[in-house]
């Protein structure tokens, strides 16, 4: 029987009125007669609107990630779908709405922020914690078996949807692609941007390195090594590494929509698909030796289309006539892309080889990310230095000034372009939100009773900062010093390692930096390190230190090779005790000779953001003297390398603070102002034991 269609309207909205009157209990927020926190959003219309837009397709539930087309950690404000229909605003997290139950999976950066910012109606699922099933379990357990599972394609790797269609399949589940449904409402209920479409230039080769027709080159070399007739380049990182161009359709990710295709034969010009390309392919032209509007008639330049033709590109793959070559399409390219590839025998997936390549700096980049970081650490030093002694002068300080006034100092250096995110600055309780991000509701004071968390990094032409320092310009508690002194240790052991070159895994370096909160029976909720982009994005892949159970990068992860960047940063938070802790690093992996082992076999990380660390919150008496000594050794590096940035730029009192707080602490029986060296002081201590012994 057919039913009228205001009819049916109205029994799915009663329906839903009975579903969003049931409150998430495990929040503490969400009890009967709880403050309701100033950040949370009522999203009841926008997810009314979403399940009527549902059944209009067929689908019982949805399933609606935070990537974007291009799957960015980071995206656009036009493509904040999952934020928009759950009112939660963290960069980590997926959303399943059905016509009974509306859920939120996310990890433990954001547990506290998401609490919060979810209404009610929302379930919070803290994602590794015990008993809390994934999304594809939820799913299983939960959802009919004559249901189905609806998804934007374009929105969902391929790597996903396969798992997502393997696992449902066995239950007798579909999934469907949809249509943009989260979008649709959206736009329906007002108040979206407009998609970006910001000029694209060129990064000169006194920064890249190398020119794009050698990256060219050596991809289609490995193109030809691996028999795969083309590469479909979706990730924009590396679309803008391919071709040594960078844009700003991302806040703070120095990137530019576009697709790419490459093939092998050296006789086939590149292909760049780009978005707006009428409007924004003149100022690249040149640069890719391309006609203005785009044309190309040599193998030797780039073919600059309209991003909406890499569809039929794709599809065109399917009608050549080389079927024993396949094309390759990474599996973190979005499903949609993948499937216009008809013939599976033709896909070739797993990760794109531009992952490695670009992670590998060249001795440029290696050169240039040092030089951004010496700059980037005096920035630092200067704030920090100025802030303690207006605190010391009465000054009123809060989380937005502290915020306001680094962003300015960073942004004033030479070959700034920007931040790489959005800094973070927590004092107190709101250091203990991982990724907390201050506002005018949420603003606290910073002064000499709490603690204060700052994370920040900046966008320079020769590399990309991301630092993060801990500091307590008071009287510290016991507890307080005792968890910044476990996470020092455990910076300082992952800075000390060793380890084989080019096979090792960073999660299996991972249990270095835990070690001492775990024997406390502590521990922190995020990865310790993530790569690093050059003037690219703050977080990238494919080499990561995260525990295997805590990474969502397990699956393309693969080994640490010289001339990677990544950060060392554990860390802790107690949102009871109003505190948290993280000491974030950026290190280089680097050649290091050993007694046995000769040269080429053995990595260590050099650091190369030099910001002291807050002897004020340090329990020495936990610090061996191996420890003690490599603190040494690095405050000695900061003054030297950004103590002489200080000293050319005549920041006088910045450079005497940084002095101070650079001073050797004492080995343990040895005295380290002395001349002699730390063997001799050794055998010196040992003898004397000996003598006073044999008096006995």
């Amino acid at each position: 029987m057919k039913m009228n269609k205001r009819i049916v309207s109205c029994l799915v909205l009663v329906g839903m009125m009975v579903v969003t009157s049931a409150n998430d209990e495990t929040r503490d927020s969400c009890q009967p007669n709880a403050d309701v926190p100033a950040t949370r959003v009522n999203t009841t219309a926008r997810v009314q609107k979403l399940r009527t837009a549902m059944q209009s397709e067929g689908v019982y539930a949805l399933i609606i990630p935070t990537a974007d087309d291009h799957q960015n950690e980071y995206v656009g404000e036009h493509d904040k779908k999952r934020a928009f229909i759950t009112g939660f605003s963290g960069s980590a997290g997926t959303a399943l709405v059905t016509m009974d139950d509306q859920l939120l999976w996310t990890d433990g950066r954001y547990f506290l922020q998401a609490a919060d910012e979810l209404d009610c109606n929302w379930k919070l699922m803290r994602s590794g914690e015990k008993d809390v099933p994934s999304l594809t379990k939820w799913i299983v357990e939960n959802v009919p078996s004559d249901k189905s599972i609806g998804a934007d394609a374009k929105v969902i790797s391929t790597r996903s949807w396969k798992l997502y269609e393997e696992t449902f399949g066995r239950k007798g589940l579909v999934m469907q692609k949809t249509s943009d449904l989260v979008g649709t409402v959206w736009n329906d209920l007002g108040g979206r941007d407009a998609a970006s479409n910001n000029e694209v230039y060129q990064l000169n080769i006194t920064y890249a390195g190398r020119t794009w027709q050698q990256k060219i080159a050596d991809l289609r070399n490995k193109l030809k090594d691996s028999k795969a007739e083309a590469l479909v380049v979706s990730a924009l990182d590396e679309v803008a590494w391919l071709f040594n161009l960078r844009g700003s359709d991302i806040d703070y990710n120095p990137v530019f929509f576009a697709y790419a295709i490459v093939e092998k034969e050296t006789t086939t010009s590149p292909k760049l698909y780009l978005r707006s390309a009428a409007t924004r392919r003149a100022s690249i032209a040149g640069h890719l030796q391309s006609a203005d509007d785009g044309s190309c008639s040599s193998a030797n330049c780039v073919k600059i289309l309209d991003y909406d033709e890499v569809d039929n590109a794709v599809q065109a793959f399917n009608d050549q006539t080389k079927i024993n070559d396949t094309i390759w399409i990474s599996d973190s390219t979005n499903y949609h892309i993948s499937s216009l590839l008809t013939n599976p025998k033709r896909l070739m997936d797993g990760i794109s080889p531009l992952l490695l390549m670009k992670a590998i700096k060249n001795p440029v980049e290696r050169d240039g990310m040092r030089r951004a970081h010496i700059r980037d650490s005096a920035v630092i030093v200067q704030f920090i230095s100025k802030l303690e002694k207006g605190l010391e002068d009465g000054e009123d300080w809060d989380e937005l000034k502290v915020s306001e006034e680094i962003d300015n100092l960073r942004t004033n250096q030479t070959g700034n372009k920007g931040l790489s995110f959005t800094t973070i600055a927590g004092s107190g309780k709101n250091g203990a939100y991982i990724h907390y991000t201050p506002t005018k509701l949420t603003n606290k004071v910073v002064n000499k009773d709490n603690m204060l968390l700052l994370d920040s990094g900046g966008q320079y032409l020769d590399g990309t900062t991301d630092i993060t320092r801990t500091f307590h310009f008071g009287t510290p508690t016991a507890f307080q010093k005792l968890a910044y002194t476990l996470v020092l240790l455990g910076a300082i052991d992952l800075a000390m390692a060793k380890f084989p070159a080019n096979i090792t895994l960073g999660s299996s370096l991972d249990s270095l930096a835990r070690r001492p909160l775990w024997e406390r029976g502590l521990d922190y909720g995020h990865g310790t390190g993530h790569g690093i982009g050059m003037f690219l994005n703050v977080h990238e892949g494919p080499a990561w230190v995260a525990l295997r159970k805590a990474s969502n990068y397990v699956s393309k992860e693969r080994a640490i090779y010289d001339g990677m960047f990544f950060s060392d940063e554990p860390g802790y938070y107690d949102d009871k005790k109003e505190f948290g802790v993280r000491l974030e690093t950026i290190v280089m992996a680097a050649y290091v000779e050993t007694e046995y082992g000769g040269t080429n076999k053995t990595l260590e990380f050099e650091p190369i953001a030099l910001v002291p660390f807050e002897k004020n919150l340090m329990n020495l008496e936990m610090l061996d003297n191996k420890q003690r000594q490599w603190l040494n050794n690095y405050h000695k590096l900061c003054l030297e390398k950004t103590g002489k940035a200080l000293k050319d730029a005549q920041l006088t009192e910045a450079y005497d603070w940084l002095e101070e707080r650079t001073a050797p602490v004492p080995l343990v029986g040895v005295d380290v102002n002395s001349s002699g060296n730390t063997a001799l002081a050794s055998i010196a201590i040992i003898t004397v034991a000996f003598v006073l012994t044999y008096l006995k």
